[in-house]
């Protein structure tokens, strides 16, 4: 597989259960490495030594589940990234009521992650992985298991977080709703990374 991704893309990885799109997405933001060849992220090669502080820095990651622990609070959850990369306590609060009034979602502060639906879960899971302004955010399939109304909420908030902070999103799924957000999509097929589908984005 040889993959270029632009700054400011949406980029959507399409493919069946079982054909290697957690792999590909664990490949690309250095939590597993490949048996041969190399990735490269603003011409920095990845390796087992830096990856994790490349992940602080310029990646963040949004599982398909268990993205927020259970034991905190949603605005633990959103603090905990900002307090792992040094951010002052106090700018760090400031920063989890500013990203949560992004989606006026500042009454949920100190729920827990059981009192909130599915489709907030994801949201906030989103917010959490973009509190630290990464330039990257690599999503496996986040809209599993949303119904309609909260998928397109969640690619609203994609579009927005993309157009507004201007980070780019490296999406798997086997949801055809990203279609529309996505500048350029892949198929993944028995081993292949094949290009599916170029087109500008349709949201506004």
């Amino acid at each position: 597989i040889s993959l270029s991704i632009n700054y400011g893309d949406i980029v959507t990885v399409f493919g069946h259960s079982g054909v290697g799109k957690s792999t590909l997405l664990g490949i690309i933001s250095g939590v597993l490495y490949p048996d041969k060849g190399t990735v490269s992220i603003n011409n920095k090669l990845l390796s087992p030594s830096n990856s994790a502080s490349v992940r602080k820095k310029t990646i963040s990651v949004l599982f398909q589940k268990d993205n927020l622990l259970p034991e905190f609070n949603i605005r633990d959850n959103l603090l905990l990234p900002l307090i792992i990369n040094d951010v002052d306590y106090h700018s760090a609060i400031d920063r989890v009521d500013e990203i949560l009034e992004l989606l006026k979602m500042k009454e949920f502060k100190y729920r827990y992650p059981y009192q909130i639906s599915r489709g907030e879960y994801q949201r906030i899971s989103l917010l959490r992985c973009m509190s630290n302004n990464p330039e990257v955010i690599i999503a496996d399939e986040p809209t599993a298991n949303l119904d309609e109304n909260n998928c397109e909420q969640l690619l609203d908030l994609i579009v927005k977080l993309n157009r507004e902070s201007g980070i780019t999103f490296i999406i798997a799924t086997h949801d055809n709703r990203f279609i529309d957000i996505s500048k350029i999509t892949y198929k993944l097929f028995n081993g292949d990374l094949i290009i599916n589908e170029w087109k500008l984005y349709k949201r506004c």
